[in-house]
């Protein structure tokens, strides 16, 4: 995110994968930590399959591009 000028803000959607649904309570609030009040769509799956992690997590982020004159 940081090679386009993104940041968290910028999220619009957000995939995570935790191997125990027993983590979502301190997951959940790590999340709303560092994603602040954004608006974004999310999915939380458990995915026992994880292999040697206890979270994966993916993330769609939309950035505008700058508008040019004349278009």
């Amino acid at each position: 995110m940081c090679c386009v000028a993104c940041s968290l803000a910028d999220v619009v959607r957000a995939t995570t994968y935790l191997q125990d649904t027993r983590d979502f309570g301190r997951y959940n609030k790590a999340f709303l930590q560092g994603i602040g009040d954004a608006v974004l769509a999310r999915t939380t799956v458990e995915a026992k399959a994880v292999i040697n992690t206890k979270i994966e997590m993916e993330a769609i982020v939309y950035k505008p591009l700058p508008r040019t004159e004349g278009k």
